[in-house]
Parts: structure tokens; C-alpha cells; sequence
């Protein structure tokens, strides 16, 4: 489905697949084009697209279209989305520009749901750590350098089941 929004905004997304959902910004000038264009490549985008990704195939054909735009995607991973956590939808180019803005969103001293919480420990799995198991990007309000058990027990004081219900998440109910 392709929708106009404010302005230039264009949202196109899926009713069956949740996770097809972006957003074209175009000018103003540009936008019954981009509509038309997007509806096209929506429509062929399921007999022509095998191998493409959905927002790669309506990239492809904005540019052969010769429309100048910027697309951004919701982010949605399995067990989760930012709607969650924000109470908003919010849309980022790449799954690590959602989880920064996440966890932007946060502060060491802020108080957490369970539920807020169980998306940040979900981030913090993405969150590299070297072989010190040292975080190696930083979290929250813990820098780079920050050792992971640290950050573990901080989880375990503001979780109502602790840290071991986080690590055992989707095992039933984590006691």
C-alpha cells in the first residue's frame, strides 16, 4: 500500500508483512510522480522482485525514475520493535541507527519497565565486547571499556525478575 503523508512524505508498506514499511521523502514538485513510481514498483516489486529487498526495488526505481528522495525503514527485529519502547513509530536508515536512538533515549538513572527494559537487554546483545568482555560500543550511560557483568548487574537491580530472567527470555517465564 502507498500513501501520501505530510508534505513529501510517502509511506509504503505491506498489510500482511508488518516489517515492509518505509518512508520516502521527496519534494514537493516530485511527489505525484514518486507516488505513481512507488505504486508501480509496489505492484511489480512481487513478480519482479526475487532476490531484491523490498526497499532496494523501490530504491532502484525512484532512481530510474530520476526522482530525488531519502528512504528510511522501520526498524523490527524478531521479539521486538522501537514502537515499544518510544510510543512512536520512528524511522532509521539501518538497524544499528534505531537501536543508538534507543538507547538515546535513556539515562542510567531513569526508571525502567520490565518491558523497556527487556528491549534494552535485547540491544545490548548487539552491543560487541572484546576479550576482556569489555563493552566495546557504548551503552546507556556506560562507556566503551565498561565490563559486561557491570552492566549485567545494573540490569539485575532494575528488573523486577532480575538478570537471569533477561538471559532466559523466551524460556517460559524466566523462573
Amino acid at each position: 500500500m502507498v500513501e501520501e503523508m505530510k508534505g513529501g512524505c510517502i509511506r509504503v508498506q505491506s498489510s500482511t508483512n508488518e516489517w515492509m514499511d518505509c518512508i520516502f521523502l521527496v519534494s514537493e514538485d516530485e511527489k505525484e510522480k514518486a507516488i505513481e513510481v512507488l505504486k508501480e514498483a509496489w505492484d511489480a516489486f512481487w513478480e519482479e522482485g526475487e532476490g531484491w529487498c523490498y526497499g532496494n526495488f523501490l530504491e532502484a526505481k525512484m532512481v530510474e525514475a530520476g526522482i530525488a528522495f531519502d528512504a528510511y525503514y522501520v526498524c523490527m527485529r524478531a521479539g521486538w520493535h522501537q514502537k515499544n519502547v518510544l510510543a512512536k513509530i520512528e524511522f532509521y536508515r539501518t538497524k544499528e541507527e534505531c537501536q543508538t536512538a534507543i538507547v538515546e533515549k535513556y539515562s542510567l538513572s531513569k526508571k525502567y519497565s520490565d518491558e523497556q527494559l527487556e528491549e534494552l537487554w535485547s540491544i545490548l546483545g548487539d552491543v560487541p565486547v572484546n576479550d576482556d568482555d569489555e563493552i566495546m560500543e557504548p551503552f546507556i550511560d556506560f562507556p566503551v571499556g565498561t565490563h559486561k557483568e557491570d552492566v549485567w548487574h545494573w540490569f539485575d537491580e532494575k528488573h523486577s525478575k532480575g538478570v537471569y530472567a533477561l538471559m532466559h527470555l523466551g524460556e517460559g517465564d524466566g523462573e
